[in-house]
């Protein structure tokens, strides 16, 4: 007969076993629930982020300035309040945009989508994705300077005195220009601090902002903005020929500002960044020897006594184009699809128009007809990185732009008389 001990000790072991396989198995169920449930949360999460990152095509809705999605508008709505970048006739001070073809318009945000004239076929409004990105990337050069530190003295002093020579010797003109050597720090100007309509120049520093605020993840390129009726402006650009509500990724609107100088898109820009004051002190903090929003009181290549706001100095502009070149050098991955866009702009004319083939040009050109204004601010990559800026004002666009091709050729001259 088993000894009625063992027989009890075995009946608790195989009910601790029992007990110890439940525990296990309940413990497991409720980890894997757990774990269940925290996949469904992060799921959701990512979910969430995607959507807000990569925004669905839904003609019911759109994103706005912000990045949030509200209703899509249609038939009347209120329109914003429009303030215009001024622009000033030779006999008094106006507040209208100017009538050339580089205008500009500022634009307050507001809640409504204007109105279109056509709104049955909502899928017409809706973003087209950006054309694919094609990397451009500034050459470093490793040529070696073959005359010595006083020949080139003698050729820079010389290249000051030819430039300055040319200027006072352009009958009927008013000529701007300023030179930066990024690698040794050579600059110098002539009028350079005095005021031009440089006219869609200036989208470079307004984009330069716009990558700023990018940067500072603010701001995000896949953003999407409706085309508002206060953003209609006239001169260049494409959007302007669009139905109210039309909806452009951000990106596509700073391609459209630099590439083809829109002034719709630029308009657009500057309502996202907060109007041209909040840009403005942006610049200042650059450079501000012209301040843009200012009066400026100045006399024009014809003689006419000028008055008005909205104009920008050589340097402001070259110094910009210096902040650019800079703030690529050190990130290159923020400022890259700007440098992009400098490279592919559709002017062939400027200051770099007799730099030999092979020469890297990222420029922003600007043409007021109403002024006779011509300006090129160019980084150009050459035997040396250097920024060359001119503004020209003459009787005509061809006169204006044979000074900035000549111009740009003296120094051109001087660089590679440096290399020889």
């Amino acid at each position: 007969m088993k000894n009625p001990k063992s027989l009890y000790v075995s009946s608790v072991r195989k009910v601790m076993k029992f007990r110890q396989i439940r525990n296990i198995v309940i413990l497991s169920l409720a980890i894997l629930l757990t774990l269940a449930a925290l996949l469904v949360i992060y799921v959701a999460m990512m979910k969430e982020k995607i959507d807000e990152a990569f925004p669905s095509g839904s003609s019911d809705s759109i994103i706005t300035e912000s990045g949030s999605v509200v209703p899509e508008t249609s038939g009347t709505t209120t329109t914003p309040t429009e303030t215009t970048l001024s622009s000033d006739t030779a006999s008094s001070e106006e507040t209208t945009a100017p009538t050339g073809s580089d205008s500009m318009s500022e634009t307050s945000d507001g809640t409504s989508d204007g109105t279109s004239s056509d709104t049955s076929d909502t899928e017409s409004l809706l973003p087209s994705e950006p054309p694919p990105e094609v990397d451009v990337f500034i050459n470093a050069s490793t040529l070696l300077q073959t005359v010595t530190h006083e020949e080139r003295d003698i050729a820079y002093k010389q290249l000051k005195q030819d430039v300055k020579k040319y200027i006072n010797e352009a009958v009927g003109t008013r000529i701007g220009f300023y030179y930066i050597n990024l690698k040794n720090n050579e600059e110098f100007g002539i009028n350079d601090l005095s005021p031009y309509v440089v006219g869609s120049s200036i989208n470079l520093p307004i984009n330069l902002i716009l990558y700023d605020t990018s940067k500072s993840q603010t701001l995000s390129f896949r953003e999407v903005m409706a085309y508002k009726e206060a953003d209609k402006t006239d001169g260049s650009g494409t959007i302007k020929d669009r139905n109210y509500g039309a909806q452009y990724y951000i990106r596509e609107l700073s391609r459209l500002s630099i590439t083809e100088g829109d002034n719709v898109a630029t308009a657009m820009l500057l309502r996202r960044l907060g109007g041209i004051e909040a840009v403005n002190e942006e610049f200042m903090k650059i450079s501000g020897i012209v301040d843009f929003v200012k009066i400026h009181k100045y006399t024009d290549y014809s003689g006419t006594e000028l008055s008005g706001s909205y104009r920008s100095g050589v340097q402001d502009l070259a110094r910009y184009a210096e902040a650019l070149y800079y703030r690529y050098m050190v990130y290159p991955e923020d400022y890259q699809l700007l440098i992009n866009d400098l490279a592919h702009t559709t002017s062939d004319w400027g200051v770099a128009a007799q730099f030999p083939e092979g020469t890297q040009v990222f420029h922003k050109t600007g043409s007021n007809v109403k002024y006779n204004s011509e300006t090129d601010v160019a980084l150009i990559i050459c035997e040396e990185p250097i920024v060359i800026c001119i503004s020209v004002e003459a009787a005509t666009s061809e006169q204006a732009k044979e000074i900035q091709s000549a111009l740009g050729k003296l120094v051109q001259a001087y660089i590679s008389y440096c290399y020889i």
